[in-house]
């Protein structure tokens, strides 16, 4: 996720149970990438809830649970966990942007479970609590026309929409959302002043333990 923004030796350090502290040299983040770097990278696939069902999300296009399958008696959800790491963007032949994936052995066997059940029903695709939203504002939710098994495409993002989570996607998934409590922009003109500091203060230390130690050696002299 760092390497991406062109830092080679980004500084990473826990602090704590519960806190990371990251320095990343020659790089100014601004506001749309501090977001994106608190955001977890997990897509999850809905399908439309019941009346009497508990729904998950909600929105202009309905109440959704998530779409889940049971694999080896385990009943499982469909996400993006189940994405292999070569996730990438594409155009299809009338020029519209598509995030193009590929399922692994396990997320195969779920795709192909929920998908042969939701032919001709929608298939809502969220992050986090919100859904994903298409490059006209509108949630995607496209309709299932065919089984899915080892791959699939995500159509209707913007191209930056879609190359940031494909970047994303690639690059590593968090358990849990970052929040970040505190950031500090350090200018390199103000690190040099901090390094001129550093060496006039070390310079003046030595000085300072040099006069102490003639001024000793005189007092002993003078006492021998």
């Amino acid at each position: 996720e760092l390497t991406q923004w062109g830092v080679t030796e980004p500084v990473i350090q826990s602090q704590g149970n519960d806190r990371i502290l990251v320095e990343l040299p020659g790089l100014s983040i601004t506001d749309k990438e501090k977001e994106s770097l608190s955001r977890v990278a997990i897509l999850e696939f809905g399908e439309l809830a019941a009346e009497e069902e508990e729904a998950k999300w909600e929105n202009e296009r309905g109440r959704w649970k998530p779409a889940t399958a049971v694999i080896n008696g385990e009943e499982k959800a469909l996400s993006s966990r189940y994405f292999k790491e070569n996730t990438y963007v594409g155009q299809d032949n009338m020029g519209r942007i598509n995030l193009l994936f590929e399922w692994d052995e396990e997320g195969s066997e779920l795709s192909e479970e929920i998908t042969s059940r939701l032919i001709e029903q929608p298939l809502g695709i969220f992050e986090g609590d919100e859904p994903l939203r298409g490059d006209d504002g509108h949630p995607i939710a496209p309709i299932v026309q065919t089984t899915i098994t080892s791959s699939g495409r995500i159509t209707g993002l913007s191209l930056n929409e879609a190359t940031r989570l494909s970047s994303q996607l690639n690059a590593g998934r968090l358990p849990v959302p970052l929040e970040i409590i505190y950031d500090q922009t350090v200018s390199p003109i103000l690190g040099a002043d901090f390094i001129d500091m550093s060496v006039k203060a070390g310079l003046i230390g030595i000085v300072l333990v040099m006069l102490f130690m003639i001024l000793y050696y005189r007092h002993a002299d003078k006492e021998g």
